[in-house]
């Protein structure tokens, strides 16, 4: 009896532990608000997500604005759980930022003028690269 009350409260806490995590909502072009700059997302390319560790979402035109707002210090990193970015190719679906790949270009025309484009591989990456020219980038150097 004892052992199945134990089992029974390990999967209770398994499962109320993930309920509490917060995935990404998807961006809804040209209804959602960017966070920053209050314009209304217009390019899912170019798209940005914070999770805070509140379970607040705030939605970015794209990850310019984001890094913009952590530098003006009107959005604390520490308070940030995780951020996500619009994979530049297919469904432009969310991506972790640390996990994706960087192009920044002047030909990419980015919403905000960040021209920074965001790949889920380095084989889409260089295949932009090789089209549009520019540097390759780290989220670690984005932010910088």
């Amino acid at each position: 009896m004892m052992n199945e009350i134990k089992i029974a409260v390990v999967i209770f806490m398994g499962l109320f532990l993930q309920a509490c995590t917060i995935k990404p909502e998807p961006i809804q072009v040209g209804k959602d608000l960017c966070k920053y700059c209050k314009m209304t997302i217009s390019d899912s390319k170019f798209g940005a997500e914070a999770i805070t560790t509140k379970g607040k979402i705030f939605k970015y035109d794209e990850a310019h604005c984001y890094l913009s707002e952590i530098a003006d210090k009107e959005l604390d990193v520490k308070d940030v759980q995780s951020i996500y970015v619009s994979n530049f190719c297919g469904q432009h679906e969310l991506l972790l930022a640390d996990k994706a790949y960087y192009l920044y270009s002047e030909n990419l025309k980015s919403p905000m003028g960040g021209n920074v484009a965001v790949f889920s591989n380095k084989d889409s990456l260089q295949k932009y690269v090789n089209i549009l020219g520019g540097e390759e980038l780290t989220w670690d150097e984005l932010k910088k």
